[in-house]
């Protein structure tokens, strides 16, 4: 790493704000593009919620626990010369199962399947294949995901199916989380296609899954590889306390460890930070904004890695994981089976789940998921953490704040914004994203 003197005697091409996954992704693009510039983030690691660890002989992941494989992301992984530490998803995972009654349903897009399937009744079987002859307009306003299904699909299907599944990927409230934001597709079929189910079946050929990847040893494999590559531009325990825009380029004032405040120049800003630590720094250029970004939603998120000998939990569903309606009033939102996914996580003659829960007791979670299993066995591991921001939160009215995210950039070019409450949770795409942004400044600053 530089030292300090000469950190602050330089000027930058870019600054980059957050070591998350994001802002390593950002940092990456643009070294190896031949740009100047560092990162700055504020804890004394980088990573983000990207946080792995091996206890033993169980690998842990205790914020992303898979991705799926983007175009950009496989390239990245490539050039990191992290092939050979690739996991890549068990075939069986493309099995996901939902929790309804005490029981394990199978969660498949084959109609025969549906019919066949207890998990729905008679009526609810029934709105869902008669959905494309639905005439029910949407109105112009931003629907919340409940309101869009239950009249397209109606209320059961709303709750056995397009809950659960929103409650695993966002830990949300289908009765605030915007349809727009969090289902895109779904909104557009219904304009393009009047039908839900009709552009499914017109998109299907598009529709083929991603390849889902893990590394060994966990994500912290991806991170320490672009802490590596990045060494010589990361500042971590920074603290950024004021950015302002002079003549050409914008002032950044910076406290790295115990020095004094220094201010750093730079062309370009690439915030990947949180909407709440972002929102003090750009008061100053748009208060109604950074009044919006401080009052987003995060959602807290406790996660608990817990194992079972295979013998004592045959009731196990043989897939991805399982997900629980909110009307089965479960201590718990969901469990991957990772050991099922990715068997190096584990023992062989071990089932490790990862358990997602918000705010039960660890006894209360444990209780509940034996129930669910069907098992009396106690488990043989456990290793749980702890997320106080761990998802933000897409509720209906999110478009106005990315509208006026997309008119701060306008107004303050070069100062780009980034990060999951944008573009989004998923690590491919936040990846994706980061390519995409340094190839437009990098359009914009020649290299030297």
């Amino acid at each position: 790493m530089f030292d300090l003197k000469s950190l602050m005697e330089n000027k930058y091409d870019y600054i980059v704000l957050g070591g998350g996954i994001a802002g390593l992704s950002a940092a990456y693009f643009l070294k190896k593009k031949g740009l100047n510039g560092i990162l700055l983030e504020h804890s004394l690691s980088v990573g983000g919620v990207l946080k792995s660890e091996i206890i033993g002989d169980y690998q842990l992941d205790f914020g992303a626990n898979s991705a799926s494989l983007t175009p950009e992301f496989e390239n990245l992984i490539s050039d990191l010369n992290l092939n050979s530490e690739l996991l890549t998803a068990e075939a069986v995972s493309n099995k996901r199962f939902l929790v309804s009654n005490n029981e394990f349903h199978a969660v498949e897009p084959n109609p025969i399947k549906i019919l066949k399937s207890k998990l729905l009744t008679a009526s609810a079987k029934l709105k869902l294949f008669t959905e494309s002859w639905r005439k029910n307009k949407p109105n112009n306003q931003d629907e919340s995901v409940a309101q869009f299904v239950t009249r397209r699909f109606g209320k059961e299907i709303l709750e056995k199916v397009f809950d659960p599944v929103l409650s695993g990927i966002y830990a949300g409230d289908v009765q605030r989380l915007s349809m727009q934001q969090v289902m895109p597709s779904l909104v557009q079929w219904e304009k393009d296609f009047g039908s839900i189910t009709k552009g499914v079946f017109k998109n299907a050929k598009g529709m083929k899954p991603r390849k889902i990847v893990n590394f060994k040893g966990g994500f912290s494999k991806l991170i320490n590889a672009l802490e590596n590559n990045l060494k010589e531009e990361i500042y971590c325990n920074a603290s950024t306390w004021k950015i302002e825009k002079a003549d050409n380029t914008f002032e950044v004032t910076v406290k790295i460890g115990t020095e004094e405040n220094k201010v750093l120049h730079a062309k370009n800003i690439i915030s990947t930070i949180p909407s709440y630590a972002l929102s003090r720094l750009i008061f100053n250029f748009d208060n109604d904004l950074g009044e919006q970004l401080y009052n987003i939603e995060y959602t807290p998120m406790h996660v608990l890695h817990i194992a079972f000998k295979k013998t004592d939990v045959p009731q196990l569903p043989q897939g991805f994981g399982f997900l629980v309606p909110s009307i089965e009033n479960r201590k718990f939102l969901g469990a991957i089976n990772q050991s099922l996914i990715f068997p190096e996580k584990a023992p062989r003659d071990v089932a490790l789940l990862t358990v997602f829960h918000k705010h039960s007791s660890v006894e209360e979670v444990i209780a509940d998921l034996k129930s669910v299993l069907k098992t009396t066995a106690q488990p043989i591991f456990q290793e749980k953490y702890f997320w106080q921001h761990a998802l933000p939160q897409f509720n209906v009215g999110y478009k106005n704040i990315l509208d006026n995210a997309v008119a701060f950039e306008k107004n303050y070019p070069n100062f780009y914004i980034q990060g999951n409450w944008r573009t989004g949770v998923a690590v491919g795409n936040i990846v994706t994203n980061a390519n995409e942004l340094s190839e437009k400044i990098y359009s914009i600053i020649p290299p030297h």
